[in-house]
């Protein structure tokens, strides 16, 4: 728009200096006036400055971070969709997927994503991967999520790269590179994308694929974090509240899970949670730490579960509700959380304020051991009591 706009003042200060023109001197004027006086020269007609810009992919993808589109920009997708803007369709795609500027319809969304990645639009085809990735709209199927984010990468999306980077790294619907991984990551954030900073921080963390480096990721992180990536600002929050790569600052930790919670982060909402009821980084509250693990849980994370279901269990900040907690233990067991199984055989198989089950509490056990959880195995494993 700067550019833009720079460009009229040259295009209108060049008409005008043309018209007018510098005044004759002496040498210049004419020993006899002309017998008839030039026609004059017809002004141009202005130029209106362009208009400002409502709807493409890129402001989509900001406005999920920090929402900059306003009421009525979403006409504008339509509009521009219509005329055949791919990169406009799947902005109108993202905003019928988050269901906030327009009304939610997630079907239509997907459709509109799959047409413009079938057109080569390389975003669309990253934002098809990820709903694949998650299942979102669509089966869950990692193996083509890769694939998508290789073409939305190979297109020049260095969203795509980051993403397909992510699954490189953990090995999910396609063999583990790490060495590629990291390769792709840095292009992502050398370019400016803030999730390849955020992954690649993941990676400096661990110290896979790269030599481990935490005063790097915690930079990284809050690159991330200040770009409105709330994932890397919780990320940021937890190495704050451990001193890990930075000064211990549980306050500031706090603040940043908050934010992060709020953004829909579910971990940071049950991290948070922790804190609140250990009384670091503020005022011990376990009510408001219940309040954080439901949040947490109710959005899916299983840590959530397992945090609520405990303190529903003592009667902690809520009333105390041992069948509750055996509700929620077999949440978070269901949804992959081994400590989730491991809880759940210890409280059916020892009829801990509920009727003693131990036939559920060996299947528990069992599912925590297909899970790899070693005390489940271990557990799984003893001679059963007549």
């Amino acid at each position: 728009m700067k550019h833009a706009l720079s460009s009229f003042v040259a295009l209108a200060l060049g008409a005008l200096a043309v018209a007018c023109g510098p005044s004759p001197g002496p040498a210049d004027t004419p020993a006899a006036a002309p017998t008839s006086a030039p026609a004059p020269t017809s002004a141009p007609a202005p130029t209106s400055a362009p208009a400002q810009v409502r709807c493409s992919l890129e402001i989509a993808r900001a406005h999920r971070r920090h929402p900059i589109m306003k009421a009525g920009d979403e006409e504008a997708c339509s509009t521009q969709c219509a005329a055949g803007d791919q990169g406009s369709c799947v902005a109108l795609a993202l905003l019928l997927l988050e269901g906030k500027l327009h009304a939610e319809d997630g079907g239509r969304g997907v459709k509109l994503i799959e047409t413009a990645c079938t057109a080569g639009h390389a975003g669309a085809c990253t934002h098809l991967g990820e709903l694949a990735e998650s299942g979102a709209g669509m089966p869950k199927n990692e193996q083509r999520a890769s694939a998508l984010y290789a073409k939305g990468c190979d297109g020049g999306d260095l969203r795509g790269c980051a993403d397909l980077g992510a699954l490189l790294d953990e090995g999910r619907g396609i063999a583990p590179d790490q060495a590629r991984a990291a390769v792709l990551l840095n292009k992502a954030c050398d370019g400016g994308e803030a999730q390849g900073c955020y992954n690649l921080g993941v990676m400096l963390v661990q110290g896979k694929g790269v030599p481990q480096d935490l005063a790097r990721a915690v930079s990284l992180f809050s690159g991330a974090c200040d770009d409105g990536l709330a994932t890397a600002c919780s990320k940021l929050a937890f190495q704050l509240e451990k001193g890990s790569g930075i000064a211990r600052d549980e306050a500031r930790a706090a603040t940043l899970y908050a934010n992060a919670c709020d953004a829909g982060v579910f971990r940071a909402c049950e991290l948070l949670g922790v804190m609140a009821n250990a009384g670091r980084g503020m005022s011990e509250d376990p009510a408001r730490a219940a309040a954080l693990f439901t949040r947490s849980c109710d959005g899916g994370d299983t840590h959530g579960c397992v945090a609520i279901g405990r303190l529903s269990q003592d009667g902690r900040g809520v009333t105390r509700d041992v069948a509750k907690a055996v509700t929620l233990f077999e949440k978070a067991c269901d949804g992959g959380y081994s400590v989730g199984c491991e809880i759940l055989g210890d409280v059916l198989g020892q009829g801990r304020g509920v009727r003693q089950d131990r036939a559920r509490a060996e299947s528990a056990y069992a599912r925590g051991c297909a899970l790899g959880d070693a005390a489940c195995c271990q557990k799984a494993a003893k001679p059963k009591k007549p």
